[in-house]
């Protein structure tokens, strides 16, 4: 009984863990935020700046 119940604790563990990374995981980015997809005035500078203060992650969808 108690190796069934150390069974569950340890899945309930693992899923509570994964659902933590995936919700943490999640970030929505608006190209340009305010600027959108037209050409500032300063071009790209302006979109390079905003993409700087980006987290980016080779494995987003």
């Amino acid at each position: 009984m108690a190796r069934v119940i150390m069974c569950i604790l340890f899945f309930v563990i693992i899923n509570a863990v994964a659902l933590m990374q995936f919700t943490a995981a999640q970030t929505v980015h608006v190209v340009g935020d305010d600027l959108g997809w037209t050409v500032p005035q300063n071009g790209a500078t302006a979109y390079s700046n905003w993409a700087a203060s980006k987290s980016h992650s080779t494995l987003e969808k």
